[in-house]
């Protein structure tokens, strides 16, 4: 059976996960071999592509050329892998070097520059002592909630451009965003919030108020143990969110700052952003649907998985001496 793009992605995510070949393949729906063979590729190429042959090139016709054409003058921020993502399930399939080999003679060119935060010595130090205090915790007695915003142009800053073409690209001073809350356990996950405007203390109030208070208090009467996680931004750490905790009886774990290769739920976000990417939503509404349905599409079978790994993760950043951790 052809292995998808998609399921490539999968067993390179979930083997970055820590996750066992077996576990993989289980998830995937595909045999062992297999995955060891795309994750053998990963690491030794990064790419997931189709290895090139030594035989005849297969000549594509004249049509697919049009469509890589026509998606990059019409999508001008999309990826190599969105193309193929489209070509795939409308056309044919391709592999991401015959695009790449397409888009060069049609001459269209595309660069990336990603910045990276770094951590001060005093994030460094205090996530490792954080990590040498909690490395024994049972963290089946906690659950991890976080905010993430989706932008309707979540876009890096590259496009495709004409050899010699100018672009001018026309931008609103304040691009539409969607921002979310949300929570996971071992026991399940709450409702997704979506909210647009922007949160102090006292609408993160209301948002526990409306969607966690109630599955807070369920999970405690089957673990008395449970406890909240949530970062060290201001609404969350002010005096009315204290005394709100206090007052509800919820039990909150303290938290190093800049930590989200910590939070597991960070890993939720990652993989709806990814996701809803290869969607294209071209409206508020497209992004709001794509955003509901990833957060249902999530398995609990995955958030459990995630849960796994945060021993993995603190050993890992005990071995690192507090540095970030590729999670």
């Amino acid at each position: 059976m052809l292995t998808t793009l998609l399921q490539k992605w999968q067993i390179v995510v979930l083997n970055l996960l820590k996750w066992k070949i077996k576990e993989i393949a289980q998830y995937v729906k595909v045999n062992r071999k297999t995955v060891r063979i795309w994750i053998k590729r990963y690491n030794e190429t990064e790419k997931l592509d189709k290895k090139i042959g030594s035989g005849r090139p297969i000549s594509l016709p004249e049509y697919i050329h049009n469509v890589i054409g026509n998606l990059i003058i019409n999508y001008r921020m999309i990826s190599i892998r969105q193309i193929q993502t489209i070509i795939c399930e409308q056309h044919r399939d391709i592999s991401l070097d015959s695009i790449r080999k397409i888009i060069h003679k049609q001459s269209f060119r595309w660069s990336l520059q990603i910045p990276k935060p770094l951590l001060s010595a005093k994030h460094i130090a205090r996530r490792l002592e954080w990590a040498e205090a909690n490395k024994k915790n049972k963290w089946g007695d906690y659950i991890f909630s976080d905010e993430a915003t989706f932008w309707m142009e979540d876009y890096s800053g590259r496009i495709w451009l004409k050899e010699g073409e100018e672009w001018l690209h026309g931008k609103v001073k304040h691009p539409y965003k969607i921002h979310i809350w949300a929570a996971i356990s071992i026991y399940g996950k709450t409702e997704i919030h979506i909210f647009s405007d922007n949160m102090n203390s006292e609408k993160y109030i209301n948002i526990l108020k409306s969607d966690f208070i109630s599955f807070y208090n369920q999970i405690k009467k089957r673990n008395r143990r449970i406890t909240y996680q949530h970062d060290n931004d201001p609404k969350h750490t002010s005096a009315k969110t204290k005394k709100f905790m206090k007052d509800n009886k919820i039990k909150v774990l303290d938290w190093p700052s800049c930590s989200p290769d910590l939070n597991i739920i960070e890993n939720c976000w990652g993989v709806m952003k990814f996701n809803i990417e290869k969607k294209l939503p071209r409206t508020k509404d497209d992004l709001i649907k794509y955003i509901k349905l990833e957060w249902e599409n999530l398995s609990q079978q995955f958030i459990t998985k995630l849960y796994k790994s945060i021993p993995k993760r603190l050993a890992e950043v005990i071995s690192k001496g507090g540095k970030s951790i590729n999670y």
